[in-house]
């Protein structure tokens, strides 16, 4: 899931386990948000996995002024994440919201397919980054922006 502002979105359809496999597509879905918002200049407040209700991850970026190509690009890093880096079939991705988010905010897939291949792109030249960060959220259950600037820098 990923936050835009103050309308939090939840991506994820996953039931609650403590299992080591789950806990790693959620982390690694959110560690696709954060990278992916880091690369277009977003500041990312916040991450924390379990404990949310129905949604088991979240990252927030505190509403700001992003272009509609940040916005849609972001919203589909989970989806991009759980496709190039995790090995998800589509149908296995608890991407649905952030995807209805991407949605909302184009006017034709195409741009959906090109914004999800953005991100891809953004996650293959960043997978350092994202591999630190989802290895992070493996051990902890929140990240404060002060401690994923120290995993991802």
């Amino acid at each position: 899931m990923w936050e835009c502002g103050h309308t939090p979105v939840c991506a994820s359809g996953m039931t609650a386990t403590e299992s080591t496999d789950q806990r790693r597509l959620i982390a690694g879905h959110e560690a696709g948000h954060a990278i992916v918002a880091h690369h277009f200049g977003s500041y990312v407040s916040e991450i924390k996995i379990g404990g949310l209700d129905d949604c088991q991850g979240v990252t927030w970026c505190p509403a700001g002024h992003r272009s509609r190509r940040a916005m849609i690009t972001v919203a589909l890093a989970g989806l991009a994440a759980d496709l190039e880096l995790l090995g998800l079939d589509p149908a296995e991705s608890c991407a649905g919201e952030d995807y209805s988010l991407a949605q909302s905010l184009v006017s034709s897939e195409d741009m959906i397919g090109r914004r999800l291949e953005d991100a891809c792109k953004i996650l293959r030249k960043h997978r350092a980054q994202w591999q630190r960060l989802t290895e992070r959220l493996m051990t902890v259950d929140e990240l404060t922006a002060t401690e994923i600037w120290a995993v991802i820098s």
